[in-house]
């Protein structure tokens, strides 16, 4: 979200300090990732927002192990995939008990393309988990924002290409944003937009349904029939007197209700919520997006599509 981009790339920047080096001036051997395109399609993904983290170099704090267990074992039991949005010492702690836990895919983060030590860092996460890795995303809303530029992002994906060949990248930007001819063509995996309802003041859970499915339906032809990854969508449960949990989960059953979409994959937007949000970003609705509560108490969204999906997701192979 635009509100939190300054804090994330500082916490990002604290995270990876210890690691040295740049990618190898050689050329590594491929790896064997998932197909992305199987693995979007055939996960349940949910970005990985876990509670009793907090990035802001002044509050700085990760959750414990057993809070981590804890926590992506209530997440194993409705999805199966990770969308991380930056890679840090932290992001391979979270990796190591989700491959413990069977999640079977992986959408890993670079928050600051700029950042040779976190891409070397991402690369590195893709080299130790391959059989959950499936690509990486590069930056979040930073060309809007103005944190990096169009060739940073080519650099970028240069270096990944480099240090890791065979890793599909992509970038995220505001579905508005994609009018822009770079976005349309950047990378080799999905196109992956943040595709909010909320602020486009699409807040009744039917409309905002509908406003997401025809904002991606128009990318894809303006793409050309691109893959389409929804990185971010939803309403949040509260912080506005528009908001509500009943909405919350209303929105999540009839977007996965409706008939699936050729070439287009959902992520649930997000895991926990993340007090921190509202506290740095100054707006309510922040801390509001999760799916569990900061404490861990699951909202009714979490029932609604047990409920709707009925199993738990396969073990990885």
């Amino acid at each position: 979200m635009l509100a939190i981009a300054g804090l994330i790339v500082a916490a990002c920047l604290t995270s990876v300090c210890c690691l040295t080096g740049k990618a190898a001036t050689g050329a590594p051997a491929a790896q064997s990732f998932r197909w992305w395109k199987d693995a979007l399609t055939g996960s349940r993904l949910i970005a990985a927002s876990l509670a009793g983290f907090d990035p802001n170099p002044r509050f700085y704090q990760e959750p414990t192990d057993e809070q981590l267990r804890t926590a992506l074992a209530k997440t194993r039991a409705l999805f199966d995939g990770l969308v991380f949005y930056g890679t840090s010492t932290y992001t391979l702690r979270v990796l190591a008990e989700a491959r413990r836990q069977a999640f079977r895919t992986v959408v890993l983060g670079a928050w600051n393309p700029r950042d040779e030590k976190e891409l070397a860092l991402a690369c590195e996460a893709a080299k130790q988990f391959p059989e959950m890795a499936c690509l990486v995303v590069l930056g979040n809303e930073g060309l809007l924002t103005r944190r990096y530029e169009e060739a940073d992002l080519e650099k970028a994906a240069a270096f990944v290409r480099q240090d890791c060949p065979g890793l599909p990248v992509t970038t995220t930007e505001p579905i508005d944003s994609y009018g822009d001819d770079f976005l349309l063509r950047f990378g080799d995996g999905p196109l992956a937009p943040n595709v909010h309802p909320w602020f486009s003041h699409q807040r009744e859970p039917q409309a905002a349904v509908k406003w997401v499915f025809e904002r991606v339906h128009t990318l894809q032809k303006l793409s050309g029939g691109r893959f389409v990854l929804v990185k971010e969508t939803g309403l949040p449960s509260g912080g506005d007197p528009e908001a509500s949990p009943e909405g919350q989960a209303a929105f999540w059953v009839d977007l996965f209700k409706a008939p699936p979409q050729p070439g287009v994959a959902l992520a649930c937007f997000e895991n926990a919520d993340l007090e921190w949000k509202q506290r740095d970003s100054g707006l309510a609705v922040e801390s509001h997006w999760g799916f569990w509560t900061a404490d861990g108490i699951p909202k009714p969204v979490v029932g609604a599509l047990t409920q709707l999906w009925g199993t738990k997701p396969p073990q990885a192979p």
